[in-house]
Formats: structure tokens, C-alpha cells, sequence
């Protein structure tokens, strides 16, 4: 047998395969084809950015009204603590103004007043439990029992202190 001169026309990278499987031939859309997958990603895109969008949406509004608690809460507070304080300094100044008033009256008749603001105080205050009552210790026992009976009588069933 007479050697062949080799030439490189064969290629060892691919085993040989039959024609049909090497040639496949390349897909062919049509026009019409091409328009409706594109907007059909489209309208899964656009669907998928609006849920997005609403998530998102929902999650700022909830954050919102976290702070909005938050705030109203801290607001609340701040005002039940400057209505007592405000309660404090009204009756202290009461104090203070009937003492340069009524000097004379608050000496010679010291429970007087005290049982009528008491009075007008328990009509005010029905539904309160308790009601706390500060005076000088030199009258307490003399109030007390001028108190007793006047809440009694004016319909007052919570505790005075």
C-alpha cells in the first residue's frame, strides 16, 4: 500500500455525527410571533414592577403610621404632663392669692373656704376613685373630719387622702 500524503480536511474534534444532527437548523420566528412575545414579556415585566411598586408602597405606609403612633403616644404623654402641671401651679396660686386676699378670713376662719372649695370639687369629681387633699399638718385631723361628712353628702364614694 502506497502512502497517502495527509492533507487536513479531517476533524478530530467532533466524532462523526450523521448530517441531520450536525445541521439543525436555526429557529424562524415570524414577525407576528416576535411582536406578541415581546409584549407579553412586557406585560409580565410591567406586572411584576406595579406589585413591586405596591409592596413597596405598603411598607412606607405601615413605617408611616409607626411614627404616626409613636408621635401621637409621645404627644399624649407630653400633655397629660403639662395639664398636671398646669393643675399644680393653679392651685398653688390659689393658695397664694386667697393668703394675700384674704389674709384676715384665712386666720380667723381657715376651714370656711376649704370646705366649700371641697364642696365644689366633689361635684366636679364624682366618678374619681380617689382624690388626695394636701394641708398643713396643724389642720389635718380638724379637716379630716369636716371632710368626711361633707364627701358623704355630696354623693363622693371614692377614697379622700
Amino acid at each position: 500500500m502506497p502512502a497517502r500524503r495527509f492533507l487536513f480536511d479531517v476533524s478530530f474534534d467532533e466524532p462523526d455525527k450523521p448530517a441531520s444532527v450536525r445541521a439543525v437548523p436555526e429557529p424562524t420566528f415570524t414577525q407576528a410571533e416576535l411582536v406578541a412575545a415581546r409584549a407579553q414579556g412586557e406585560a409580565e415585566g410591567r406586572a411584576q414592577a406595579l406589585a413591586e411598586a405596591a409592596t413597596m408602597t405598603e411598607t412606607r405606609v405601615a413605617e408611616a403610621i409607626e411614627a404616626l403612633d409613636r408621635a401621637v403616644i409621645a404627644a399624649t404623654e407630653a400633655r397629660a404632663a403639662i395639664v398636671q402641671s398646669v393643675e399644680q401651679d393653679a392651685v398653688t396660686l390659689l393658695r397664694h392669692c386667697l393668703a394675700k386676699a384674704l389674709p384676715a378670713l384665712c386666720r380667723k376662719e381657715p376651714l370656711a373656704e376649704f370646705e366649700d372649695f371641697i364642696v365644689r370639687t366633689l361635684a366636679e369629681a364624682l366618678d374619681e376613685p380617689r382624690l388626695v387633699i394636701r394641708v398643713a399638718d396643724a389642720l389635718f385631723d380638724a379637716v379630716q373630719e369636716r371632710i368626711n361628712p361633707l364627701a358623704k353628702a355630696n354623693g363622693y364614694s371614692g377614697k379622700l387622702v
